[in-house]
């Protein structure tokens, strides 16, 4: 997932660093801890006005060991920022996988659902519904 952060009253990059530093991350769940794993470094776009900047975020990772099982790692402050001017970031790909189970179609409950399918940009290929990213949704499935 891309994180874009706008903000009116952050007008430099500079200001959004100072304000990483001053208030930290703590509570937006940004670094992704728990038992048995962490994530120590983090990647957001700030946009100010058309320009866009993307700061690298590194963590201190704190770790509690205990008695059954891995470690459990938790955000123990920020350790580096880092930006650099960027591109304007990819928009979102927004995926959505869809399960569809007719029992005993008839041709026209058929026809009908590729018509549906059809509608929302998918294609038929080979007995398969083709998405635009190139991910396939089979039309038949066996039990």
């Amino acid at each position: 997932m891309i994180d874009i952060y706008e903000n009116e009253t952050v007008t430099t990059p500079e200001q959004f660093a100072n304000d990483i530093k001053k208030y930290g991350l703590y509570d937006t769940g940004y670094f992704d801890c728990g038992q048995g794993y962490y994530q120590d470094t983090l990647q957001i776009y700030l946009k100010i006005g058309t320009a866009y900047w993307l700061f690298t975020i590194k963590a201190y990772i704190g770790s509690q060991r205990v008695d059954i099982g891995d470690d459990i790692y938790f955000f123990d402050g920020i350790e580096s920022i880092e930006y650099v001017a960027a591109e304007k970031p990819p928009e979102p790909v927004r995926r959505f996988f869809v399960g569809i189970m007719l029992l005993n179609p008839s041709k026209e409950d058929t026809d009908k659902l590729y018509s549906v399918l059809q509608t929302y940009g998918f294609s038929e290929t080979e007995e398969k519904f083709a998405m635009p990213d190139h991910t396939y949704c089979t039309t038949e499935s066996y039990i």
